[in-house]
């Protein structure tokens, strides 16, 4: 969810067709081998980070996933960079912007463990003010097989 909602924000443009380009890149994540971000595309592409098929894919395997997929898809026109061990170093990302035109957006995926077993309060009000951020697309979080996806805050939580 969180590739498809970077993938409108890169496309779209004032003056665009909002719909169609969601219908596009819907079929992009459909059900067939042939979509490049289908079920099958993102299984098959674990074996990059020593996953086999039907394995849970934490945060960092997913953002690899990720980013290994949109670089073989050079039609979505974005950008991924992941910051490697909760660390985001300019010149990375300087890199990262260097290898496509400069006309295209960045999707920085920063893979983080923000708590042992629960979401560390300290970190709360860091996460609401990235969520209130123009550009930010939102946080992914959760536990082995229960993911969510935060796109925003409603009033303080």
């Amino acid at each position: 969810m969180i590739l498809a909602n970077a993938l409108l924000r890169a496309q779209s443009y004032p003056g665009s067709n909002i719909d169609a380009l969601r219908e596009q890149i819907i079929l992009s994540f459909t059900d067939i081998p042939e979509s490049p971000f289908s079920i099958q595309q993102i299984a098959m592409r674990g074996s990059i980070v020593d996953k086999p098929i039907g394995a849970w894919f934490g945060p960092n395997a997913a953002a690899q996933v990720i980013k290994s997929l949109v670089q073989d898809s050079p039609d979505t026109k974005l950008i991924v960079h992941v910051a490697m061990d909760g660390c985001l170093a300019t010149a990375s990302v300087e890199d990262a912007l260097a290898k496509g035109p400069p006309s295209w957006p960045l999707l920085l995926l920063v893979p983080l463990r923000l708590g042992l077993q629960n979401l560390n309060p300290e970190y709360v009000p860091m996460l609401l003010d990235m969520l209130q951020l123009p550009h930010s697309i939102g946080a992914v979080g959760g536990r082995p097989n229960a993911a969510h996806y935060f796109v925003g805050t409603q009033d303080e939580d």
